[in-house]
């Protein structure tokens, strides 16, 4: 039999190679969309030492860089696991305090650069951190929990519950009242906490999404971020009226802010990396650091000749005929205060499916996948509860949505509402890859911690093992060849991608020392991010790199 046999010849500026059947191929790759020297993984707050020495942390990336004002540059401060940091704050002996939210940690630098755990609670609670005019540290509890705690920078005195506030609260501040002014996400308002007397008073609301509050650096002015309206406002802590000071145009993640000086603020974007400073006197804006093309690209999948990427807070498309990005959506823009089935992109987008029809998203962080139009992007279907989804699939009907779930397996959506999901029993449950075979109702699904390949029959349950001993795969995408199916996987564990020829039940590396394969935060489980692969009509291969945040490209051809 005369079998067409998929063959990736990997390229490199003007570098090609062929494959012999009987040898394993290790080739180059080529990167086509990358930005150097920018900040990586989607970037959270910024602090400011009381020598005027600017950081920024990062939740994904777990790490915390410092950052030099006028040129940009940045060198790693702490790295993976300790700097794993969403909000930041500097003592006034140079301490730094910060909040791991994945970890459920919050941690501290003092003079000494001893690194302590100096408060714990569940993942995804730990969040505002601020120290009060005597120099006592307090954070607070977003978007699980409303804790208020006390910590010791230095580690000796244990954690002490201070209240519980009225909602979760994010980035807060010390007036000179000595009182906490605190954003409430999910109620649009802004609380006055005295822990003194632990009375609450809420005084501004009608925001859409405010998640930070800042002082001015002489406790006259009060100032909010609307990451809703990407949007700085003062505010009248008596009367509670907001006047706009700046809004950042462009589709952003405004994650937080800080005072810089007397005259501006440093504002982080998430969506593209970018740490912003605008100066009030002249209402102009600079990047202190480069725009990154991608935030944190995870899952990809092709529509076209354009290539849809789930890019960590954004919906993003690439046109791979000029590489041109186009940022289609991005989470934020509705008010928090409707939950998970707001008709907004998720925070934490982990996979997108492209489709004629549909648009459909993986959100982590929420526990859903989520519905668009792909004609317009509006949303078809807000909420259908998954939790730890990484791979999609549909079937060519749209009858049926397939998603692989971590820990708990395939699972099966029906339309039309997509809302009640079916388990697939098989002994695979730490699913990742997923990708539709040429079969009906059958798909390819990758395990990552038994390293296999399998080819499931959904409605039947009956599966086969395709292929083993692959360490760590992830994203998964099949090439419907004229007689057989070729898949391609990102091995996270070797860093590499391996080719799969259904048909000759054969396999091997196209291409190998790839930034890929983020590790896990601390405390949690790999695998952390996602790693994408999708495959063009061309034969052309994609990966996505959660090491570097670009986008990778195999460049492919036909043997018979």
């Amino acid at each position: 039999m005369s079998l067409a046999l998929f063959v990736c010849l990997i390229t490199l500026g003007s570098v090609s190679a062929t494959l012999n059947l009987q040898n394993q191929y290790l080739g180059n790759w080529q990167t086509v969309l990358s930005t150097p020297f920018a900040l990586r993984h989607g970037i959270q707050g910024p602090g400011v030492s009381p020598l005027g020495t600017i950081s920024v942390g990062s939740v994904m990336g777990q790490y915390i860089a410092q950052v030099e004002f006028f040129t940009g540059a940045s060198t790693t401060l702490l790295s993976q696991p300790l700097g794993e940091a969403d909000d930041q704050v500097y003592g006034k002996d140079g301490t730094l305090v910060w909040t791991s939210l994945l970890s459920g940690l919050v941690r501290s630098r003092t003079p000494d650069l001893k690194v302590r755990v100096i408060g714990q609670n569940g993942p995804f609670t730990p969040n505002g951190v601020a120290f009060d005019n005597n120099g006592n540290c307090y954070y607070s509890q977003f978007p699980a929990g409303t804790g208020l705690y006390k910590v010791d920078p230095t580690g000796k005195a244990p954690q002490q519950f201070i209240l519980d506030v009225i909602a979760p609260m994010n980035g807060f501040d010390f007036g000179s009242d000595n009182q906490i002014y605190g954003p409430l996400p999910f109620t649009g308002q802004i609380v006055r906490i005295n822990v003194a007397t632990k009375t609450q008073t809420v005084i501004a609301s009608g925001f859409v999404d405010v998640e930070s509050v800042r002082w001015s650096l002489d406790k006259k002015t009060l100032y909010a971020l609307d990451i809703g309206t990407s949007s700085i406002y003062s505010v009248n802590p008596t009367t509670g009226a907001k006047t706009l000071i700046c809004t950042v145009s462009g589709l952003n993640y405004l994650d937080n802010f800080r005072v810089y000086g007397t005259d501006g603020f440093l504002i982080s974007d998430t969506v593209s990396n970018t740490l912003i400073y605008y100066k009030m006197s002249t209402k102009t804006f600079r990047n202190v650091t480069p725009r990154s093309v991608f935030g944190l690209p995870m899952g990809i999948s092709f529509l076209g000749d354009n290539l849809y990427v789930a890019d960590y807070v954004s919906e993003k498309s690439v046109n791979v005929n000029n590489n041109q990005v186009r940022t289609i959506a991005r989470s934020g823009t509705q008010p928090a205060s409707a939950g998970p089935s707001a008709q907004d992109v998720s925070y934490g987008i982990w996979n997108i499916l492209a489709t004629q029809r549909y648009l459909v998203l993986s959100c982590f962080f929420d526990g859903r996948i989520q519905i668009r139009s792909t004609a317009d992007n509006s949303v078809v279907v807000s909420t259908i509860p998954a939790s730890n989804v990484y791979g999609l699939a549909m079937s060519n009907n749209y009858q049926y949505l397939v998603a692989a779930s971590y820990g708990t397996g395939v699972q099966v959506f029906t339309a039309p509402s997509y809302n009640v999901a079916k388990t697939v029993n098989t002994p695979f449950v730490n699913v990742t890859g997923l990708a539709h075979a040429r079969d009906a109702n059958t798909v390819y699904v990758a395990d990552y911690t038994k390293g296999a390949i399998y080819k499931l029959n959904y409605i039947t349950g009956q599966y086969s093992t395709i292929a083993t001993g692959i360490s760590k795969p992830e994203g998964l995408a099949v090439y419907n060849g004229r007689y057989s199916d070729t898949i391609f996987v990102a091995a996270t564990g070797t860093k590499s991608v391996v080719q799969i020829n259904v048909a000759f039940n054969y396999k091997f590396t196209v291409a190998s020392n790839l930034p890929i394969g983020l590790p896990g935060a601390f405390s949690l489980a790999d695998p952390n991010t996602f790693t994408g692969v999708a495959v063009h009509s061309s034969g052309d291969v994609y990966v996505t790199s959660d090491i570097n945040d670009s986008l990778i490209k195999l460049k492919c051809t036909y043997a018979n």
